[in-house]
This record gives C-alpha cells, sequence and structure tokens, in this order.
C-alpha cells in the first residue's frame, strides 16, 4: 500500500531464524526499532512459529497482515526453555504504550498439528501493560488459549475488533472456571469499544470482562464509548456470565447480535 514499508517475514523452515519473533527482532535491531512506517507481512497459507513474546513500546506501531486473501497460521510453540520447555510463552504481543494492528492472520495458543498434552495450553495473545495502547483486529482467527486473547492492564485508547472468530477459549487443564475470556479489561479504563460482526465460540468463560475483582465496590474505570454489532455468541458455558462491561460512559449500543446457548445476560 502506498506509504508503507513492507518486509515480508518466511515461514518457519526448521532454523532457528524464521522463528516468527526472532525474525522480527533483527529487523529491529538493524533498523533501531520498529520503522514508522513499517508492516510486517506474512505469506498467506504459511506457517510460522512463536517461541517468544515480543515487547513493543512507546509510540511504536506493530503491523502483521497477510499477502493475501489466505491466513498465514502462527502457533505459540513450545519455548525449549527454562522450567517448563514444552510450554509455549504466555503472551505472543505485549504492549507498553505502544499499537498493535492485525489483518488477515490466525493465531493458535497451541500446536495443534502434533501436541496433544492439554496442560501445554498458556494463557494470553495480546496485551497492555501500560496507559495509551491502541488495538485493531481485522478478519482474524483466535483460538486455544486458557485466559483469555486480548488483556488489558492498563487504560487503553481504542480497541477495534471486526470481522474475526474467537473459538475455544478456556483450558481447564490449566486454569478454572473464570477464564476462557474473549476481552480481559479487568478494571481498567477504554475510550472506545468497538466489536463488529465477529463470532465467539467455544467460550468458557465472558466475551467481555470489565471488573474490579479486588475491590467490587469501587467499580472500574469507564468504557467512555461501548458499540457491539453483529456479532455471534455461540456455545459460551458463560461461567460468569456474557458480557461483564462494567462501568461504562453515556453511549453503549448493542444491536443486531445473535445470542446462541449463552449464559444468562
Amino acid at each position: 500500500s502506498f506509504g508503507q514499508n513492507v518486509l515480508q517475514l518466511v515461514p518457519f523452515n526448521g532454523t532457528p531464524q524464521t522463528e516468527l519473533v526472532a525474525q522480527i527482532i533483527a529487523d529491529t535491531t538493524t533498523n533501531g526499532g520498529i520503522l514508522p512506517d513499517r508492516v510486517y507481512e506474512l505469506v498467506g497459507g504459511g506457517l510460522y512459529i512463536c517461541q517468544q513474546t515480543f515487547s513493543v513500546y512507546g509510540d511504536d506501531v506493530l503491523r502483521l497482515r497477510s499477502s493475501n486473501d489466505q491466513k498465514p497460521i502462527i502457533y505459540l510453540y513450545p519455548t525449549g526453555t527454562g522450567n517448563n520447555p514444552q510450554n509455549p510463552p504466555g503472551n505472543f504481543i505485549r504492549l507498553y504504550g505502544a499499537d498493535l494492528e492485525i489483518s488477515g492472520i490466525a493465531v493458535s495458543g497451541f500446536f495443534e498439528p502434533i501436541d496433544s498434552n492439554f496442560n501445554n495450553v498458556q494463557g494470553n495473545m495480546f496485551r497492555n501493560d501500560n496507559e495509551g495502547s491502541n488495538f485493531t483486529f481485522d478478519n482474524c482467527i483466535f483460538s486455544n488459549i486458557n485466559g483469555q486473547i486480548l488483556r488489558c492492564e492498563g487504560s487503553t485508547g481504542t480497541i477495534k475488533i471486526t470481522n474475526c472468530v474467537f473459538t475455544n477459549l478456556g483450558a481447564l487443564s490449566t486454569s478454572n472456571f473464570g477464564a476462557g475470556k474473549g476481552i480481559d479489561l479487568r478494571a481498567v479504563a477504554v475510550d472506545s469499544l468497538i466489536l463488529i460482526n465477529n463470532t465467539w465460540t467455544n467460550y468458557q468463560d465472558r466475551v467481555v470482562r470489565h471488573y474490579n475483582f479486588s475491590n467490587p465496590l469501587a467499580g472500574t474505570g469507564n468504557i467512555k464509548y461501548t458499540k457491539i454489532d453483529h456479532n455471534t455468541m455461540y456455545n459460551g458455558m458463560g461461567f460468569h456470565g456474557l458480557l461483564s462491561l462494567g462501568n461504562v460512559g453515556n453511549r453503549v449500543i448493542i444491536t443486531n447480535n445473535l445470542f446462541k446457548d449463552a449464559f444468562a445476560a
């Protein structure tokens, strides 16, 4: 696209250099960080493995996209190090004030082709730890995680998720009934939460969790603007409910959604 500096990452071929995060680190090392216009492109239909968490800081923007209409698949893969070398990394991407944009990609927290030990299913995929991050996901598939796909530990700008599938969320082998969520906002403030034309299926807990567990009477930060439109939420255990929105602003839009076999709202 015009104005973008595209770097295509090669699918995994068995060498350490082609591990996904290793390729991104090699580029950022060469350029002293993520180039402002950098887009990392994954080959459509290609297989990638992730054995380490990638952290993004400050005003950087990490952009990942497919090269065509086919989805490349990223598997969180056993790290091979530490006390539990059979476990994949607990997170794929962590933001510290930075932004994340992902389009046309499938990500699984479990190496489906071979691994059969569900004790290896780990916690998250995406997380922010500082204030100010923005998340934009479009036309993606996120699956096989024990905790949640997205977790926010710092006040967040915009979360915009469109045309995505969230599936197989939760693993009692490594977690509890309160896990297996789509989006976990903890107790933080969010400027805008926009969820349009997505599907959640086979999830263990809430589609959205925004709750102050340590001090429920204190409530949460506000989600200033909420739009949940044309989504399908199907086959959810809903152990703690369906949508836990906590404190919100003066504009909440929940329209044209299909709720099937969902816990009472």
